[in-house]
């Protein structure tokens, strides 16, 4: 409201605010020191998450597993979200190489599509990932501010930029796609939603990738072949999508 007086905030809110905005920066690109404390607390993090879920898994927990001190945690990360953003940070920098490669292909969409997409595979069955998506499809009606912040860094940009590739491929001949953005929400549908399904409830891992990436080479090759301008003239199927 106009003229009043702005809300005292604390040290301790303000230093949170601060670890939420540092929370948006992109990930370092140098691979992180597995033996560095601050590395091991996101570890035993991911494991907690795994064993207890995000709701029930405590700093203290963490902290015994990790072999560290709250009070060092807390000047990592701040709070057991801000671990739970440093997670889904990681998430987001190992798709968005994938993403990133695919981008940078000089090859057509029949063989750079199955190579991205085995990428994209290994990184949604990590136990990082199977982590984030845990915390957003299982607990993100307890915790929306996270489930956003995800969909908003994550999801999002994700979409925007296989959107980005399509359209080239359209504008190339290669693809018929109608609609760059719709198909790419149906492309990350068709290919990976069975197995994102699958690890968010616990039946398949990282154990399980090697037949998760010989039924996603399937997927994909449906998809390319419903996509790819028809040579005898028929109207491919992403036309009724536009």
């Amino acid at each position: 409201m106009p003229g009043k007086r702005p809300a005292k905030v604390s040290a301790k809110v303000s230093a949170q605010r601060e670890h939420d905005r540092a929370s948006t920066l992109p990930v370092p690109a140098t691979a992180p020191d597995p033996d560095s404390r601050v590395e091991k607390f996101l570890q035993a993090a991911i494991e907690l998450f795994l064993e207890k879920g995000y709701r029930n898994a405590r700093l203290s927990d963490i902290v015994a597993r990790s072999g560290g001190s709250l009070a060092t945690l807390y000047q990592a990360y701040g709070s057991k979200k801000g671990l739970a953003h440093a997670i889904m940070e990681r998430c987001i920098g190992g798709f968005t190489q994938s993403l990133q490669k695919l981008q940078d292909s000089p090859l057509p969409p029949e063989q750079a599509l199955p190579i991205a997409a085995e990428d994209m595979l290994e990184e949604i069955l990590s136990s990082r990932h199977i982590v984030t998506h845990r915390i957003v499809v299982g607990e993100g009606m307890n915790f929306p501010d996270l489930r956003d912040w995800y969909f908003e860094h994550g999801v999002a940009p994700a979409n925007r930029r296989l959107a980005e590739y399509f359209a080239r491929e359209q504008r190339a001949g290669r693809l018929l796609l109608g609609s760059p953005a719709i198909i790419s929400n149906h492309f990350y549908m068709m290919v990976f939603g069975s197995a994102i399904i699958r690890s968010t409830a616990g039946t398949v891992d990282a154990d399980d990738l090697a037949w998760i990436k010989a039924d996603t080479r399937k997927a994909v090759a449906i998809f390319v072949r419903g996509m790819q301008p028809a040579a005898t003239g028929a109207t491919p199927a992403a036309a009724a999508l536009a």
